[in-house]
């Protein structure tokens, strides 16, 4: 939401009670949304001093005729019900973060609609320049990266349950691209990277938080398949319910992981329908990690099958994407289909120009990850079950393929027990 109404008014009902020409001095006009609530807290400034309900009904209808302020408004204002002065500061600091909020939403519709006459590069620049220059030193965008400087180190590790993964180095502002066809677990692996992000760092950052924006599968989908990976019961009885009551796995998953159900934020797709409310949602709950299922949900958005629009979706999305771990020093993990199926392609391993819209991906992309079934590539390989994902600096560094066992019915994945088993399987 673009604001907050019990916020504006609450700040209205201590003012009207409680009159503070410092404490007014904080606040500015213009972070009321509510054309009424900003009559109102204009009228306030003006007199500064306490007024009467006819007072402030006499200055509405003599400066601002053109606005009808609803009775109940005015009569709320002055019921008899105190508000405390810490809660009035939390308002104020909600109604700025909310005036903030509409600039960034702002700012983002007027590059975004410049997209096809300027690089992006050039946007990203200009984005980034505009958060760290905005003229309120309590901007909630500065402050965020602040504390981030403050109080994160630059290196996110996974620990020793998927040991290849501290291999990719992930540094904060850094985006990493999963790539693969239907049927390759990109789902999987992106809860997968979320939840051991999250268990590892824990415990010395309780506020370490992960985020994960769904435009694939509901709420409830996402949750079994968490479900299944942590307490190990075979997806198909829990998405069947069979013996299996809801209650009873929602008892035990809240008892044995708790930092999961608090700071595991997962967003459905009927929370978020366009790039603005990627931003507000990730700016707003400032994840350390936060995966995006899947970069061609943006393409969808467009009606019909304008490519044009399809296109200038995706590009929105890719720049909103790296200005938003730049700004916020966060990682972020986007999964992405393939332009074709690499597999039919024999002994031939999928390629990073095998993504959708891979020149723009390869622009975000620090590090890409491209999914495979090596049996499928190479039908002599015997090994079924092995699942590889093949990992690739974008700009530098050496390409190293994760050889995982992946079990599809707890949604889970186990790393090869050799290291280097990727040489005496698979050759790159």
């Amino acid at each position: 939401m673009k604001s907050n109404p019990e916020a504006e008014l609450t700040i209205l009902k201590y003012l009207c009670k409680n009159y503070d020409p410092s404490y007014v001095s904080l606040i500015k006009p213009e972070w009321f949304y509510n054309i009424e609530h900003k009559a109102i807290f204009n009228v306030l400034s003006d007199f500064n001093r306490q007024i009467t309900y006819a007072e402030l009904t006499n200055a509405l209808a003599d400066k601002f005729p053109t606005i009808k302020v609803d009775s109940w408004v005015k009569n709320e204002l002055f019921r008899s019900n105190e508000i405390e002065t810490g809660e009035a500061g939390i308002c104020v600091d909600i109604i700025e973060e909310k005036y903030q909020l509409r600039l960034f939403e702002d700012k983002l519709t007027q590059v975004h609609s410049r997209m096809f006459s300027t690089t992006l590069a050039d946007i990203q620049t200009e984005l980034i320049s505009y958060f760290h220059n905005t003229v309120s030193n309590k901007d909630p965008i500065k402050k965020l990266d602040e504390d981030f400087q403050e109080q994160n180190t630059d290196l996110v590790e996974f620990g020793n349950s998927r040991p290849q993964l501290n291999r990719l180095n992930a540094l904060r502002d850094t985006v990493i691209t999963i790539g693969g066809d239907s049927s390759h677990h990109k789902t999987n692996q992106l809860l997968d990277i979320l939840i051991r992000g999250l268990l590892h760092n824990y415990p010395k950052n309780p506020e370490f938080k992960v985020m994960m924006f769904s435009g694939e599968m509901s709420w409830k989908r996402i949750r079994d398949r968490i479900f299944a990976k942590m307490l190990h019961i075979e997806l198909d009885k829990i998405t069947k319910r069979q013996n299996i009551k809801t209650a009873d796995i929602l008892e035990e998953f809240n008892e044995r992981y708790p930092q999961i159900r608090d700071n595991f934020i997962l967003v459905p797709p009927t929370q978020f329908r366009s790039v603005n409310d990627l931003s507000r949602l990730v700016i707003h709950h400032k994840p350390d990690i936060w995966g995006l299922d899947f970069l061609q949900y943006f393409a969808q958005m467009s009606s019909g099958n304008n490519a044009e629009m399809q296109n200038k979706n995706v590009m929105e999305a890719i720049a909103t994407i790296k200005v938003l771990v730049e700004v916020t020093n966060s990682l972020a993990v986007v999964l992405s289909q393939l332009r074709k199926r690499s597999e039919q392609r024999q002994l031939i391993f999928p390629r990073i120009d095998d993504l959708e819209w891979s020149g723009l991906t390869k622009q975000i992309s620090d590090v890409v990850g491209l999914c495979f079934w090596p049996y499928k590539i190479n039908p002599s390989t015997s090994q079924m079950n092995w699942y590889t994902v093949s990992w690739q600096k974008v700009r530098d560094g050496d390409p190293f393929n994760e050889v995982l066992w992946v079990d599809p019915q707890f949604c889970d994945f186990k790393p090869h027990p050799t290291p280097n088993a990727e040489r005496k399987y698979f050759e790159w």
